[in-house]
């Protein structure tokens, strides 16, 4: 009863990026946006009452950053869930959290001590 889309994603603000030398970074926002876009409407219409899961590597929302592109893409497809890694080492902010109707989980392998963390039951 499930369908699991994604793609890398990637932080929108320039502050968070740690890219060196002379990069367009909204590019790259604009793309991950895209291929999101792509796997979320890759699902077949016959399936459309199918709870949609994401998974990006880059959190859409981080402290005070937050994605617009891609948290308004998965209002749009209905999504609720997204899990999301890329954060090692730095948990002073919450790692689970609901923002705009979407709950956000953390499955970092060192985060969750290199335990999987069941996600469909």
């Amino acid at each position: 009863n499930t369908v699991v889309c994604g793609s890398r994603g990637w932080f929108s603000e320039e502050s968070n990026q740690k890219t060196v030398g002379d990069v367009d970074w909204m590019k790259i926002v604009d793309r991950e946006t895209l291929r999101l876009k792509m796997s979320l409407e890759s699902v077949d219409p016959q399936h459309s009452d199918l709870q949609k899961k994401v998974f990006l590597h880059f959190p859409p929302v981080w402290n005070s950053s937050v994605c617009e592109g891609i948290i308004q893409l998965m209002h749009q497809h209905n999504v609720t869930e997204c899990y999301y890694g890329h954060i090692h080492g730095y948990y002073s902010s919450d790692a689970n959290f609901v923002y705009d109707g979407i709950s956000f989980k953390l499955i970092s392998a060192d985060y969750l001590s290199f335990c999987p963390l069941k996600i469909l039951e």
